[in-house]
């Protein structure tokens, strides 16, 4: 088992130094694919050094999406001198336990033919893995998490000591690591209900018992962070989580009436499913062929005599979890920024993948009703296998480092320009002012991170990332612009940075802001608009009055 554990992690150690070295050629310095990264950096930067939990130093906000992550590169970059390998290091690492959990999860399916090794190795070479152990970001620790659980959850539900509990708090981290995350544990105590139902045929009390004891240890380790968000923001869940979903799920719906939520909600649930199923076909088009086959074949795996798999959670999590994010967070799709939201569906998806090709000859003899001396649920015939494993392997390393069959850049490459991309761009403008700004100027921004992160000066967030008394401004009507504008007019930031196709009727009050700088990226695939500008605010322009 630890040489198997060793070859996935050189295998995943390989894959992620190619991603760096690409991206050091390309963009000519070390950096992060998204503006987000420097949000988590701006954050770790503030503990570090003595002002608290905060953006613009000693003011606390909640901010951080995944507060855990925010907490741990501090950890990382307190004890590693350098920002950026002290993020790459925590990134990598939990993207190589993401792999060795995937290998874990798939031996309680089967051991047979290698399937575990074969498994942990694909999600090894498969996106969006490794983008997001390089992104600085939280995708490797939830997804890390996430498959703990699962996996804890599918190995100790029957415990009756301490490790009954290792899947209810795990999953609880993982929440705090991500909150669409939090929709797991009720998954793990729906997949309970339905195992009893369906094949341990247990003492439905007691059941129900246990869980109300795992609920109770679930919201102990939740309250904290609850309680901290509260208090900061008057709402259980982080700012930046409620600025992003703004008012259209389903608490929206039930607060305040807002019937219109109904369509986003029912369009996002198709829209979800249907990315679920993109995902597959973009990660890895012949290993999807198969997913259809595995995914029957897992629903059937807890009945077959002596199995250790005796859960439903896998398939549970790709049904239920797209569902929750449409009906709570409806916002943008699953897809954006290389499955950010999502990175712990794709282990999922390749361990029921690989099943289902495990599986076909099988299936195939069923369907024709062959006899074979050997039947059982992984018996793959040797050269036939061997040539398709090695295809789908192929098909990895395609995606992630050759042309594809569409316009899209290789996985790769995608990284190496998202870096480029936010280096010539956030990060210059954010030097830019340092270098040509008082320190005592505050900054309003679309894009925090960078900014703050090289500006060092006090920043105003247009999105309300971090700026949350600003998110009724831009609720109180269809226009977000004029709330904006109102909340600009009330504070009178010194500097405005936007993008202007973002903003183009604030970007046109030339008797309100002065361009004094400006990035245009030649080959945008990153950023929200192709060209960023510094405008200069002029104090004596009335922001209430058109010019």
């Amino acid at each position: 088992m630890k040489k198997h554990y060793l070859i996935i992690s050189c295998l995943f150690l390989v894959l992620a130094g190619s991603y760096l070295f690409g991206m050091l050629k390309v963009a000519g310095a070390p950096g992060f694919p998204l503006d987000d990264s420097w949000i988590h950096l701006q954050f770790a930067k503030n503990l570090i050094t003595g002002n608290g939990f905060s953006y613009n130093a000693d003011i606390p906000v909640n901010g951080s999406t995944s507060p855990l992550w925010t907490l741990l590169l501090a950890g990382a970059w307190g004890i590693i001198p350098s920002y950026f390998a002290a993020a790459v290091v925590l990134g990598v690492l939990f993207s190589v336990l993401t792999c060795i959990y995937s290998y874990k999860i798939a031996q309680t399916i089967t051991k047979e033919n290698n399937y575990p090794l074969l498994a942990g190795m694909l999600v090894a070479v498969t996106p969006p893995l490794a983008w997001a152990a390089l992104s600085g970001m939280e995708p490797p620790l939830y997804a890390f998490l996430a498959l703990a659980g699962i996996y804890f959850h599918i190995t100790f539900r029957g415990k009756s000591d301490w490790r009954q509990y290792a899947a209810t708090s795990t999953f609880a981290l993982t929440a705090v690591a991500r909150p669409e995350c939090l929709i797991l544990f009720p998954i793990a105590v729906i997949d309970n209900f339905i195992t009893r139902r369906l094949v341990d045929d247990g003492n439905k009390r007691e059941l129900i018992k246990k869980s109300l004891l795992h609920a109770a240890v679930f919201l102990i380790i939740l309250i904290p962070y609850a309680v901290f968000n509260y208090t900061l923001s008057g709402s259980p869940v982080p700012t930046s989580f409620s600025a992003k979903v703004g008012n259209r799920g389903i608490v929206d719906l039930i607060a305040h009436g807002n019937i219109r939520n109904l369509t986003i909600i029912v369009y996002y649930v198709f829209q979800n499913y249907h990315d679920l199923i993109k995902s597959c076909v973009e990660n890895n088009f012949i290993l999807s062929l198969f997913f259809i086959i595995g995914f029957i074949a897992l629903l059937f795996a807890p009945f077959r005599e002596g199995s250790s798999h005796r859960s439903f959670i896998l398939p549970l999590v790709l049904i239920l979890q797209p569902l929750a994010m449409a009906v709570v967070t409806p916002f943008e799709g699953i897809l954006i920024q290389n499955q950010r939201y999502i990175t712990h569906f794709m282990p999922l998806l390749v361990i029921i993948e690989l099943y289902g090709l495990f599986t076909l000859p099988d299936v195939i003899r069923g369907l024709f009703k062959l006899s074979s001396q050997k039947r059982g649920p992984v018996s793959i015939p040797g050269s036939m296998s061997i040539a398709v494993l090695l295809l789908i392997f192929i098909v990895s390393f395609k995606v992630q480092f050759f042309a594809r069959f569409s316009d899209a850049k290789p996985k790769s490459l995608q990284y190496a320009y998202n870096v480029k991309n936010i280096n010539e761009m956030q990060v210059r403008i954010g030097k830019w002012i340092n270098e040509n700004t008082d320190k005592n100027a505050v900054i309003a921004a679309n894009d925090i991170g960078a900014i703050a992160f090289f500006g060092n000066r006090r920043i105003i967030d247009t999105v309300g990332l971090v700026t949350p008394e600003i998110i009724p401004y831009l609720r109180k009507g269809p226009d977000r612009q004029k709330g904006l504008l109102e909340y600009l007019e009330l504070k009178r930031p010194d500097y405005l940075v936007i993008f202007p196709n973002w903003y183009p009727m604030i970007a046109a009050r030339s008797d309100l802001f002065e361009k004094v700088y400006s990035v245009r990226l030649k080959d945008n695939i990153t950023a929200g608009g192709r060209e960023m500008v510094v405008y200069r605010t002029i104090r004596a322009g009335s922001f209430q009055n058109k010019p």
